[in-house]
């Protein structure tokens, strides 16, 4: 595919407003429905859709390639931190959950020294304790006890950071559309025996919508994510993740009123920072053995 970095990045962007879009709207709803109840039901019609378009791009045929180990496994890792992730989200800020969530890319390295055993400098390592430094600012654990939700969110970044090391031992020939498909069908099953045990509650009309508007955001957002790395470079692109920053205060200002406190601010330019020169690492690295 042809090489096209100011459409990427314009895609990444938008990938990550839809993110945010969706995280928002989850947030919202869970003020009146329970949290695994909603997300049963927005996983259930994202799952929908993604069969849909597995089916629109005849990729079907491979579903019985889906029984191997590691898509398994990404599948209970992107669950189990997905819905942590957003369990965490309806008791602390929008800006913070993101915040914390940003350090993802720098949780991997630790997972795939262990799982991977790939070769990490110092510097790399160095950049992975200023991330940390960051998230410690932002949590601000203090005399008065931790938040606990805040650390909810943290644990569910190194989930998240399993899941990506995870794929990249999922086999190219198994199509992307249908991992995620799976990882949908999982976060559905899981919720939806959560949803049961808590006792299903009726659902208003608007909140059925906002859950509707939230499956299709994040779908389009997958799909923007997907587009956008392949048609620009990944040391061009990646940096433009961290809009998700941006959209997050944006819309935890207008929606809630919340604007993170100094600290935060300190802790979130540590962790963009440490992420940013940590890809900028990676990319030299592999350009060195190209």
């Amino acid at each position: 595919m042809h090489t096209n970095n100011p459409r990427g990045i314009a895609l990444m962007i938008g990938a990550m407003a839809l993110f945010v879009g969706n995280d928002a709207l989850m947030k919202y709803v869970s003020q009146t429905v329970p949290i695994a109840q909603a997300v049963f039901v927005r996983s259930t019609l994202v799952t929908v859709v993604l069969i849909a378009m597995a089916a629109a791009q005849d990729q079907l045929r491979y579903w019985h390639k889906l029984r191997q180990r590691d898509v398994i496994v990404r599948a209970v890792c992107e669950g189990v931190g997905s819905y942590g992730y957003l369990l965490a989200l309806t008791h602390i800020p929008l800006a913070i959950a993101l915040s914390i969530n940003m350090a993802a890319p720098l949780a991997v390295l630790p997972l795939a020294v262990l799982l991977l055993a790939e070769k990490v400098g110092w510097r790399r390592w160095s950049a992975l304790l200023v991330g940390f430094c960051g998230v410690l600012l932002i949590v601000r654990p203090g005399p008065e006890g931790v938040n606990w939700f805040a650390l909810l969110a943290l644990a569910s970044t190194f989930t998240h950071a399993m899941r990506d090391v995870v794929t990249r031992r999922i086999p190219p020939a198994i199509p992307s559309v249908l991992v995620t498909a799976v990882s949908a069908m999982v976060l559905t099953a899981g919720t939806g025996v959560l949803a049961v045990y808590e006792g299903w509650q009726p659902m208003p009309p608007d909140a059925l919508a906002r859950m509707a508007m939230a499956a299709l955001m994040v779908t389009g957002a997958m799909y923007l994510l997907v587009v956008s790395t392949r048609i620009g470079e990944a040391s061009v692109i990646t940096g433009f993740r961290y809009t998700a920053l941006v959209w997050g205060i944006a819309v935890g200002y207008a929606v809630w009123g919340y604007l993170p406190h100094s600290s935060a601010w300190a802790g979130i330019a540590l962790i963009v920072g440490a992420g940013l020169y940590a890809a900028h690492r990676e990319r030299l690295r592999r350009t060195a053995k190209a």
